[in-house]
Order: C-alpha cells, then sequence, then structure tokens
C-alpha cells in the first residue's frame, strides 16, 4: 500500500513498546483499518493497552502471546472502531482494581448488562460504543462490546462463534476469556454467578463447529482451520462437545490424489449447505477436521471439478472424494442429524443465584432509566414520532440533521433520506454523512454493510484503483475516503465505491446479461418460505452461493415466501447451473434434506418441483403454554419465529398463554416491544414450582383436547414457530 502516507507514524521518533506493538499490528491488519483510521489512533490505543497491563494487578501475569493477540488488537469483528478504550478505561479500572482476575471478568460482564441488553438486527455490526448508545445488539454486538470491556482493562479475550448450529438455525457468538492460564466463556451481556455457564452450554454441546479468528499469526495449543495475512481461525470445539477428527482424501478420476483442492466442510443451517470452515489438501490429497459427531457435508472443488460427500462424523475415520463434472449432479435425499446433547453445566449454589438475580434486577433498573430519558428526549418537539423512536440514543444526531434540512428548506428530502437508512444507521450513523448526502442529492447512500461516511471531495477513476483481497481476507468495507486515499482494496469495498460513484452520478453501470425464468412448483397445502423451507444456489465455477431473498431487512435471516417469489410468473436468474435444496427441520433438530440441481439458459424458461420429505402425523394441539423470562435471548428468538408466523396462528385460532414468574419479568418482556404476536394470548404471573423445575427457558407445551401434553421444548430454538404450528396444520 504505497499511496497515500499510510505508515508516517514509523518516521518519529517511538518507545521501543510501542513501535513494536504497532509494528505488530500494521503487520496483520486488513487494509480497511490501514486506510481509514490514522496512525495515531492506533499509537493512542497501544499506549493504553500498556497503561492496562501496568495499573491492572495481573497485567504482569499475562504472558506475550496472549498480551499481543488478545489484549493489544482493536477490532474484534467487522465493526466501525471507535474510541472505547480512551473513553472507559478509568470506568472499568476503578471497578475491577481491587478484584480477582476470574471476579474481574464477572464484573465486567455485570457493567456490560447495565448498558446493553439483547434484541436482534441486521448483519452489520456496530461499534462498542454505538452498542452502547442504543442499549442492546445482537449477539455479535454484544460480545463485540465485552471483548472491547475486557482487553480494555488487560484481559485477554476473544469472540467465539458456532458459524452455523446444527440443531438449528442461525448462529451464535460468546466470549472466552483468559484467566490465569486457562480460557473460559461466558454470555456477553448475559452475567452468570460463575464462568463456563450461559443459556447456550446445552446448544454448544450439540455443535459440530466452534471458532474463533485471532489477529496476526497465532501460535497456540488450539487446532488451526486456517492462517492467512490478517489471522489465524482456530478450532475450539473440543472444549464444548464430544468430538471426531475426520480425514479427507481427494482424488481425480483416476483415484490419484489432487493437491492444492478446496475443501469446505458445511453445516445444514437456513436451508442451505453453509460453509463454516475451508482447508486445502496436501500434496497427496489430504486433510483433515475435528468437528462435533453429527452430519456434515464435505465439498471438495478444484479447476472447475467438483465432488462431495454427505457424512456422520465419528462414524468414518477417512472419507474419499473423487472431483467430477459438476453438470452430472443428479437429485439426491439425505437425512440430517445433529449431535446429540451432551452439555457441562458447573455448580452454582442457591445464594450465588440469588444474589445474581438481584444484581441483574438493578442492571436491568438502570438501563431501562437510560431507555426511558431517550423516549422522553425521542418526543421531544416537532419532528416524526415514528422515525424518532427508531433512533434510540442517536435522536440528537437525527434532530439536528432535520433542523438543518428546515434551513435549507429541504425537509422533505431529509426524510426522505432518513427512510431509506436501515433501522441501525438511524441508531449510528453520524451529523456530517447526513449533511454530506442532502447537499449531494443522495438519498439512498446504504450500499451493503459498510459503515456510512462521507464521500470524499474528489473522488478518483476506478480504473486506476489496485484490487488486493489478501491484504483484507474478511473483505471488511473499507470506507469510500479509504479506497481514495489509499488506491488500494479489496474487490468487495471496491464495488461499494464504484456503487457508492454511480449514484452520485460520476459513474454508470450497465448489465447485458439476459436472464432465465425459473419456476418452481409445489404440491402442498402451505407456503414454503426460503431460508425455512428452501434455498438456492449459483455455482460460480468452483463452489455454490447463496441467493439472498429476504423478506425483511437483510441479515433478519427471513425470507419470501414461495408465491411472494412466483408472483410476476417465475424468478429471474443469470444463466449457469444452481441447486436447491429443501426440507422440514423436525423435533430434534434432525432435517429431511432434498438437494437438486438444474440449469438456466438465457431467455428460457426452466420449471424445477419444491420437494418436501413427509414427515409423521402428528396429534392435533388444543392450546399452547410457555413459560418465559423477560426476554434473554432464546426467548427474544422464541417471539420473533411465533410474529412471523402470526397470521397463521390466527388463522387456525391457536390458544397461547405466556407465564411468567413474577410481574418483574413480565414488565421487562413488555418493554421489548414484541411486534406481532398473535392475538389469542393471554399473559398470567405464576410463580407456583414449574418454574423451578424447568431447566432451560423459555418451555413450551402444547396440551390437546384431553389436557394431554403433546408436544414439549424448552432453551434456544430457531424454527420455533414452525414447530409449533404443525399441531394445529399438519393433521392426518
Amino acid at each position: 500500500m504505497p499511496y497515500g502516507d499510510l505508515f508516517s507514524i514509523f518516521k518519529e521518533d517511538l518507545v521501543q513498546k510501542d513501535r513494536e506493538a504497532l509494528e505488530f499490528l500494521y503487520a496483520y491488519m486488513p487494509s480497511c483499518d490501514v486506510a481509514d483510521y490514522d496512525n495515531q489512533y492506533f499509537l493512542d490505543n497501544v499506549k493504553k493497552s500498556f497503561q492496562a497491563k501496568a495499573e491492572l494487578p495481573w497485567g504482569g501475569r499475562v504472558p506475550e502471546r496472549e498480551f499481543n493477540h488478545f489484549v493489544v488488537p482493536v477490532r474484534v469483528n467487522n465493526e466501525n472502531l471507535d474510541d472505547f478504550r480512551m473513553v472507559y478505561y478509568d470506568e472499568l479500572f476503578n471497578r475491577v482494581k481491587d478484584l480477582s482476575m476470574y471476579d474481574a471478568v464477572l464484573e465486567v460482564n455485570h457493567w456490560c448488562h447495565e448498558k446493553v441488553n439483547y434484541k436482534g438486527s441486521d448483519s452489520r455490526t456496530s461499534a462498542p460504543m454505538a452498542t452502547i448508545k442504543t442499549s442492546w445488539g445482537r449477539c455479535g454486538e454484544e460480545s463485540t462490546l465485552l471483548v472491547a470491556a475486557l482487553r480494555t482493562i488487560c484481559i485477554p479475550a476473544r469472540q467465539v462463534y458456532t458459524p452455523r448450529w446444527a440443531h438449528c438455525d442461525d448462529n451464535h457468538a460468546w466470549v472466552e476469556a483468559w484467566v490465569d492460564g486457562k480460557w473460559h466463556f461466558l454470555g456477553a451481556c448475559e452475567p452468570e454467578p460463575v464462568l463456563d455457564l450461559g443459556w447456550f452450554n446445552a446448544p454448544a454441546s450439540r455443535a459440530l463447529l466452534l471458532h474463533t479468528r485471532v489477529f496476526g499469526k497465532y501460535f497456540g495449543p488450539e487446532e488451526v482451520i486456517d492462517r492467512n495475512n490478517n489471522y489465524t481461525e482456530i478450532n475450539v470445539i473440543d472444549n464444548y462437545a464430544e468430538t471426531a477428527k475426520l480425514n479427507v482424501k481427494v482424488v481425480d478420476v483416476y483415484d490419484k490424489g489432487v493437491d492444492n483442492a478446496r475443501v469446505d466442510f458445511k453445516i445444514y443451517n437456513y436451508s442451505e449447505y453453509c460453509t463454516v470452515a475451508t482447508k486445502y489438501t496436501d500434496n497427496q490429497g489430504n486433510t483433515w477436521l475435528t468437528a462435533g459427531q453429527g452430519t456434515m457435508m464435505v465439498y471438495a472443488s478444484k479447476d472447475g471439478k467438483i465432488g462431495w460427500e454427505v457424512v456422520n462424523v465419528g462414524t468414518l475415520d477417512t472419507i474419499i472424494i473423487e472431483l467430477n463434472n459438476p453438470t452430472s449432479c443428479h437429485p439426491y435425499d439425505y437425512d440430517i442429524i445433529p449431535p446429540a446433547e451432551n452439555a457441562r453445566i458447573p455448580e452454582v449454589s442457591a445464594e450465588m443465584r440469588a444474589e445474581n438475580n438481584r444484581r441483574l434486577a438493578i442492571e436491568d433498573s438502570i438501563r431501562n432509566a437510560y431507555i426511558a430519558q431517550c423516549v422522553a428526549a425521542q418526543n421531544e418537539g416537532d419532528y416524526d414520532r415514528e422515525m424518532m423512536a427508531k433512533t434510540w440514543g442517536n435522536y440528537q444526531t437525527i434532530k439536528d440533521f432535520i433542523d438543518y434540512a428546515r434551513t435549507q428548506d429541504r425537509e422533505e428530502d431529509a426524510y426522505t433520506l432518513l427512510h431509506n437508512l436501515t433501522d441501525k444507521d438511524l441508531r449510528d450513523v453520524t451529523l456530517n454523512v447526513l449533511i454530506d448526502c442532502i447537499d449531494n442529492g443522495v438519498m439512498n447512500p446504504r450500499v451493503a454493510n459498510e459503515m456510512l461516511r462521507p464521500f470524499p471531495a474528489n473522488g478518483c477513476d476506478v480504473d486506476t484503483i489496485l484490487i488486493n483481497n489478501d491484504l483484507n481476507v474478511r473483505q471488511i468495507p473499507m470506507s469510500p475516503a479509504g479506497v481514495v486515499r489509499a488506491r488500494v482494496t479489496d474487490s468487495y469495498s471496491y464495488d461499494i465505491y464504484n456503487t457508492t460513484c454511480s449514484r452520485r452520478g460520476e459513474r454508470t453501470q450497465q448489465d447485458t446479461c439476459i436472464p432465465g425464468t425459473l419456476i418452481i412448483h409445489y404440491n402442498g397445502d402451505d407456503d414454503p418460505r426460503y431460508y425455512t423451507h428452501f434455498s438456492i444456489k449459483k455455482f460460480n465455477g468452483n463452489t455454490f452461493d447463496l441467493l439472498a431473498y429476504d423478506a425483511m431487512d437483510p441479515g433478519m435471516d427471513v425470507g419470501m415466501t414461495l408465491s411472494q417469489l412466483m408472483v410476476d410468473g417465475g424468478l429471474a436468474l443469470e444463466p449457469g447451473n444452481y441447486a436447491m435444496s429443501s426440507g422440514p427441520r423436525l423435533e430434534d433438530g434432525s432435517v429431511l434434506n432434498h438437494l437438486v440441481f438444474f440449469t438456466i439458459q438465457s431467455g428460457e424458461t426452466t420449471d424445477v418441483e419444491l420437494v418436501m420429505r413427509s414427515v409423521d402425523s402428528l396429534k392435533r394441539g388444543e392450546k399452547i403454554i410457555a413459560y418465559l423470562d423477560g426476554g434473554s435471548e432464546p426467548t427474544t428468538h422464541a417471539m420473533h419465529d411465533i410474529s412471523i408466523l402470526k397470521e397463521k396462528f390466527e388463522k387456525y385460532g391457536v390458544k397461547m398463554t405466556f407465564i411468567f414468574k413474577n410481574e418483574e419479568d413480565l414488565k421487562n418482556f413488555k418493554l421489548k416491544k414484541f411486534n406481532g404476536l398473535p392475538q389469542n394470548l393471554e399473559f398470567k404471573i405464576d410463580s407456583d414450582a414449574a418454574f423451578d423445575t424447568i431447566n432451560n427457558l423459555p418451555y413450551f407445551q402444547i396440551m390437546n383436547s384431553d389436557n394431554e401434553m403433546i408436544f414439549e421444548k424448552q432453551g434456544y430454538t430457531i424454527g420455533l414457530g414452525e414447530q409449533l404450528l404443525r399441531y394445529f396444520t399438519e393433521l392426518p
């Protein structure tokens, strides 16, 4: 990256330890960080890291390896970087300075819970300070906040992901913290009395893969999945689940090992086989992975040839995959079986639980008071109340922008611009971005998942920009200003910059491709939903890329129904080879999958049947009874799944009773403002012993007309609404 004087800091007279830390950061940080943030920003963060190491009682016990990889780095995920360490160091220091390292981890999580609670949102990760301003975030944002907070006080921390669950759809993120020589896990912004405890202990024991991306070239004890120019991806599944090693050999049609073949390990989730780990074969065609003991697809590719096997990990030591022509694929049926549950739960005394609950209630009240303050401020003045309700703690920025537009006699344009932004944009967009947009007539600046920033005054011809994806492996978006400054970027950021230029009238693109039409036929009485029941992927020459058909905001994982996709008489698709995967997910987490391949020709119509393999007949349900908490992540997901099917629950007259242990839980539940719940619903308070016998909330029962329980499910489940509804619609 020779342009833009991006490394001028190294010409200065730096303290040796500061210089070495900066060299470490600049050696491995993605190119977006090099271009978008100045040298002084990273030097300030380095100095704060060394200050914490010197001032905290455990700082001297943190080894150099853990300090370098898990304390010094600022970036956690794909968030916009902010001044969190500088702003919150003193507050966090004073809170933990007299505690043990173990108790400090617990205390910081309580601090995070005071600031933030769980709520789903789109896939762009907000910065820690933006998440605090909002007062809530999805799991990826909560865990980014907690990692940032722990690193601020010199506690090594890393964000752990299950990239996809095996027993249900969706994914999850939490945090591991290094305490006196050992890594422990905890749910971000979800304080428990002890470490290694969270609502996800049981789901994690059913995972196929758990991983974390470590900044830089890391050489620790964990299994390495990938090591590249930015990070080292490590496998931590052994810490949570029963595992087995799966050896893979890739061969050609002559049974000879294929070297440097790409091998994707895939989990069935959201009706697709999603790649969760990628490795490459050695010169004998061999590679391997440690995984949980359930069903995975192992997909190999090289030079346009492909092959795969669907295997139950633990049943075979080695599988052999032959590479062949992708056009020879025929339909397949697979039974997808997730790993069995084998949760490891640490002991917690009744006294510890009671004290933790007392603290949670206080922290809820602190956060709720902040929310009430925001709501009151949002309602002040002559502004669109519905719009302002989406701004949360960013209300003043939006008000100032509308006031600015009024001085320009452009209030209508201002609201048009604001309505074109995502809800998350309204919570963290800055005033200079909004003014830049309206002054330049840009009414829709959002392109992908980039953080919105002012466009550079003097752009550059896209043909002069160099593409180097190896410098930004995850393709975290670089701002247009960063692209102009560096003139070296990744292909994803290049496309964002190009699109932004087009919207400002500086460049246009024309699509000369003549699409074909896909017509999907389905014989069932219901209306299958994309992501939930089926998905479509396009072959890119080596592997298949998922097509997105979202019914809600991108990143919310709610797809269109089949009737919505076919509303114009078919689906327009580019010519090429495609795969469609479908199948219902059953109560035990297994899936009856059907996989079919088809080809789209330019200007022609292709007909494909959507197959939903049959399930056993079910008994008829009479009513649903649910025991709920005040709105934890598992409960929030359950409400989301039910609200998606609101019309169907009402159509079939499904009665629901939601039971809470006390008034406080019901109050917190209602503060979540779950929209779209069915009307035939009643709330009850019942503190009887039933709650004491339930291991994980939420807990759902379906009772028949004889008041017999015919279904029960507890804890974290994605797709719960579909499972419940079957007992009222799919009848003999």
